[in-house]
């Protein structure tokens, strides 16, 4: 095979595949996660999350050049499938590790975020000194990635006993029969912190992969040109995603009463509200083109296996 055809094959064929898949998986992802998913549904984002970030990790594996005296479908076989083991493991002890150290009052907060989530989206929440929770007005994609993330970046708002119950009250969500099971208090945790986990690390490959496609054609163009061109790529990709302001963590609400708290109790978390915050607003309509367009609206729903995919 010529350099030219293995180039093509490797290069840019089977990476633009993984990114019609990554950004029409993202679309889907936002537009489920905006409500609240059932635990059904949690696991058959949780297990695609795992698997196309795991191939976008073994297709930038791959491009480095790793073991380059094997031919290169056995090396992107290889690296494809250390990619998802390695993805499925780190989300899995990820998302356990946010489980395990979430105090029982975390948990109950997370089923009072995810009853006013939607009137975040719409611009409606202020925080008990006035100030507005987000920047509007919003579209319908930046609404749908509001929705999906603002319960984990109001998880530690400043007094937040009493703002959530206000919030609560405000918007005539509140039932005097309600009673919190363990079961409920389990699954608003786990939508609250799904959404930042796998959109982020799903657009964080989307962008070093796309970062190596650009890196690719220019090296076709002009060899010798491939990393100069994909660390500027990569760079001005991130720069686009961060530029605008954002909805959600450039509001004052975000800044001045959940940041602090959020950063302080949990900085995992509160690294990947930010990123998924400002990246998937920035790539929500290439995602919608890819999903809608490209893939036919295709539903990732979880395969049946013979085995525990948890």
């Amino acid at each position: 095979m010529t350099r030219f055809r293995r180039e093509v094959i490797f290069g840019i064929a089977i990476p633009f595949i993984y990114l019609v898949f990554e950004l029409g998986f993202t679309h889907q992802l936002v537009s489920v996660l905006s409500g609240t998913a059932s635990d059904e549904i949690l696991k058959g984002l949780e297990f695609w999350a795992r698997v196309i970030s795991g191939v976008g990790l073994g297709l930038v594996c791959f491009r480095l050049k790793l073991f380059g005296r094997f031919s290169d479908l056995v090396r992107l076989i290889a690296f494809v499938s250390l990619g998802i083991v390695v993805m499925w493991n780190a989300q899995r002890e990820l998302t356990e590790y946010l489980v395990r150290s979430a105090k029982p009052e975390d948990k109950q907060a997370a089923v009072a975020l995810s009853l006013v989530a939607k009137y975040a989206g719409e611009g409606r929440l202020r925080l008990s000194t006035g100030e507005p929770v987000i920047w509007g007005p919003l579209d319908r994609a930046e609404k749908d990635i509001v929705m999906a993330l603002f319960p984990a970046a109001a998880l530690h708002t400043t007094g937040r006993e009493a703002q959530f119950t206000q919030w609560v009250f405000e918007h005539g969500n509140f039932s005097a029969g309600l009673t919190m099971t363990t079961d409920m208090e389990y699954n608003a945790y786990k939508n609250l912190i799904i959404p930042p986990i796998v959109i982020g690390i799903s657009l964080f490959f989307a962008l070093l992969n796309i970062s190596f496609l650009v890196g690719t054609l220019a090296n076709l163009i002009r060899p010798g040109m491939r990393w100069p061109l994909m660390v500027m790529s990569l760079l001005t990709l991130i720069l686009v995603s961060f530029v605008p302001r954002n909805a959600l963590v450039d509001s004052p609400g975000y800044l001045n009463a959940m940041r602090a708290g959020l950063w302080k109790e949990k900085p995992v978390l509160g690294a990947l509200v930010e990123w998924s915050s400002q990246t998937a607003p920035a790539w929500s309509f290439p995602s919608y083109v890819a999903h809608e367009f490209l893939m036919g609206g295709y539903s990732f729903k979880q395969p049946r296996l013979p085995w525990p995919s948890g």
